[in-house]
């Protein structure tokens, strides 16, 4: 009886110690649950951020492909313009070229207007020294023709005081004489007062001197006729010495009015030339303007060019990261798995030891059974016996089993620690994808201002190439009529070289043709 009390106690006991820890499992199960529905919430938020992670991600390569486009898109404009801007280089050296090509004719222009100048006031200076010449070398001849026909044929005072009369009447109208040839009418005066004084001689002088009226009318055809041929010759040579001067003096007028329209021409080349150096020194002020704005625009692309690399260094680490994430959420998922299976198995142990536990507290009533029947009849005493041996071996078998849900217990518990690991780690994740989202959110504003600076990049570019366009054309514009300055200076160039020499010649071709007449 003792001994069948004393199992009984001892069976209840180790009843009473299985079923306490089966009672405080009871607890954790529901926290485990609690915590792993937590940790599933979890896993779909941050399934859901990196899908949305990888739709902003995606969102920004479309972005990065739309930026490096019109990046694309200034550059090749940029390289016109730079290539617009050598070639408006080229054409103003061309210009200034040019100007300075018209400048030397324009000077030697005026070096050649300066001797043409001189040459003129020569040519006034000998031809009114040729004409007082003329005019004395006229009066001479004439004294001297006549000096020799009274010399010759004796005259009579009579025809003396002709003479003298004639010499007055040449010395009354010498000043008729002038540049413009207007030597006939002191000619023709000296033909009628010849005519008029021998008209006018009385009949006294006949009957005074005692000659007879035939011979002194002889006398008087013959001087008369004398006198009238070496007049027509001297007109003649006073009609060829007028035609000679009035061809000089037309010429002379002409070449005036040529160095007049010369002087008009070289003003307005001046005036022009003064205008094209006004505008080229606006052109290369405006050049100074471009090249300072290119420089600005250059700059600005540099520092887009910088923004742009260090964004692109920024996506780049960003997908690296998201990569990693990846890869550390693929990590936990199959951490996850591998406890969930685990826990699984557990669960599945727990719930075989329990079945076990069952049976044995069954076997147990039936084996308590059996020794209140044996305390009320002992003739079952050896099975009892046995039975007590085989309780002994079920108690043994009960010590393993409990040593082997320690062991589980155990285990479970460090799979709560690994659960809990993960758990911080998927909460740093969600940390960490937090600060990438207020990183994407400061890249989004950072491209949104690039975009406004690009616009205003693009406006400037824009503007800068409608200013050199404008400058092409007005250089274009300025090279036309550099050309028709200079055709129009060749033009007066050859002008005045084919009216140097002509000029000269036939301005210094009378006093030859006089020297000849006169050694004749």
């Amino acid at each position: 009886m003792a001994q069948s009390a004393s199992s009984a106690g001892s069976s209840r006991r180790t009843a009473r110690d299985h079923e306490g820890p089966v009672n405080t499992q009871r607890f954790p199960d529901t926290e485990w649950e609690a915590k792993e529905t937590h940790r599933i919430r979890e896993l779909e938020e941050a399934r859901a951020r990196t899908a949305q992670m990888e739709k902003t991600m995606r969102w920004w390569s479309d972005c990065t492909a739309n930026w490096r486009e019109k990046w694309s898109k200034v550059r090749n404009e940029r390289n016109k313009a730079i290539e617009e801007t050598k070639a408006l280089k080229l054409k103003l050296e061309e210009a200034l070229k040019d100007t300075n090509i018209v400048k030397r004719d324009k000077t030697e222009l005026e070096q050649q207007l300066n001797i043409l100048k001189k040459e003129l006031e020569n040519l006034q200076l000998n031809t009114n020294k040729i004409g007082n010449k003329f005019d004395s070398q006229l009066l001479d001849a004439l004294e001297s023709d006549l000096i020799c026909d009274l010399a010759q044929s004796n005259a009579t005072p009579n025809i003396s005081q002709l003479e003298f009369e004639m010499m007055n009447n040449d010395n009354g109208h010498e000043n008729n004489i002038d540049l413009n040839g207007s030597a006939g009418p002191s000619v023709m005066n000296f033909k009628n007062k010849n005519c008029r004084t021998n008209k006018s001689q009385p009949d006294e002088y006949i009957l005074q001197t005692g000659l007879t009226k035939h011979g002194v009318e002889l006398f008087k055809d013959g001087a008369h006729s004398e006198i009238s041929e070496k007049m027509d010759s001297m007109e003649k040579k006073m009609n060829l010495l007028k035609s000679q001067l009035e061809d000089a003096l037309s010429k002379l007028d002409t070449e005036k009015e040529e160095k007049f329209t010369l002087h008009e021409s070289i003003a307005s080349l001046t005036q022009e030339v003064s205008e094209l150096r006004s505008q080229c020194e606006h052109l290369t002020s405006d050049k100074m303007s471009l090249e300072r704005d290119s420089v600005g625009l250059k700059e600005q692309l540099r520092l887009l060019k910088a923004a742009l690399t260090d964004e692109t260094s920024i996506k780049e680490a960003l997908t690296r990261r998201q990569l990693h994430l990846r890869n550390e959420l693929d990590r936990i998922h199959s951490e996850h798995d591998i406890e969930w299976w685990r826990r699984e198995r557990c669960e599945t142990q727990k719930n075989a030891l329990e079945r076990e536990n069952g049976s044995l507290r069954a076997e147990l009533e039936e084996l308590q059974s059996l020794l209140s029947i044996r305390d009320h009849g002992g003739a079952k005493y050896k099975n009892i016996q046995a039975k007590d041996q085989e309780i002994l071996d079920l108690r043994k078998e009960l010590s393993q089993k409990t040593k082997e849900l320690a062991d589980l217990k155990h285990m479970h518990g460090k799979l709560k620690n690994c659960y809990h690991d993960t758990l911080t780690s998927v909460s740093q994740a969600q940390s960490r994808s937090d600060q990438y989202e207020n990183e994407i959110k400061k890249l989004r504003g950072r491209i949104d201002e690039l975009k406004q600076e690009l616009y205003n990049a693009e406006r400037e570019v824009e503007s800068a190439t409608n200013n050199i366009r404008r400058l092409h054309r007005t250089n274009e514009e300025l090279q036309a009529q550099v050309g028709v300055f200079q055709t129009q200076m060749d033009q007066l160039h050859n002008r005045l070289q084919n009216c140097d020499s002509p000029s000269l010649l036939s301005i210094r071709g009378p006093p030859e043709e006089i020297s000849g007449s006169e050694s004749d």
